[in-house]
């Protein structure tokens, strides 16, 4: 099993029941690329403005064109996107726990433990890291994250509160093969 995508390996025996389209957005052995549509709203708050800033996230936008490119470096992945060109990059690691992952974006890393089911993934926050020291759980914003399919698309939704409910940066939309039949 040690020779399993990052992915795979976390879902664990969750994998079999996985739909196919995230099951193949994850199945990265060396390089892919994925193109779609996404939406992303921004919070309007002093601390979503600095952390939108801080962390690089896209700005708002309706119906956005999204690429995504997963490459493996080693037992990691580094997951470049961009939205509407704008980049964000982000590493990807095994987490703690053999179900999670850890998502690094300096100065931030996230571990999140990953409930596959048979429609989909949701992700839960268990750990959270500013400048490599714990933050109090407290603290840590809220985490709404969901894997799915559409047909043959990977749809994905994630949606960042801050600890008192309040909209940080949330985005969704879908994902399929470079050189698919995407609808633009």
């Amino acid at each position: 099993m040690t020779d399993l995508p990052l992915f795979h390996r976390a879902y664990g025996v969750g994998l079999a029941r996985l739909p196919a389209p995230i099951r193949d957005l994850h199945a990265s052995a060396g390089e892919r690329r994925f193109e779609g549509r996404a939406t992303v709203e921004r919070g309007d708050t002093l601390l979503a403005r600095a952390t939108a800033v801080l962390l690089r996230f896209p700005p708002a936008g309706i119906d956005q064109h999204l690429s995504l490119r997963i490459r493996c470096v080693g037992r990691q992945e580094e997951w470049a996107r961009q939205f509407d060109g704008r980049p964000m990059v982000t590493h990807l690691s095994a987490g703690s726990t053999p179900d999670s992952v850890v998502e690094r974006r300096f100065p931030v890393s996230a571990q999140s433990r990953l409930h596959p089911d048979a429609s989909g993934v949701t992700q839960t926050l268990i750990g959270l890291r500013f400048l490599g020291l714990p933050v109090p759980r407290a603290l840590w914003p809220r985490l709404d994250v969901r894997e799915g399919s559409t047909g043959d698309r990977y749809t994905f939704q994630m949606r960042i509160e801050d600890p008192w409910g309040r909209l940080v940066v949330a985005y969704r939309g879908w994902l399929e093969p470079a050189g698919g039949s995407a609808e633009q």
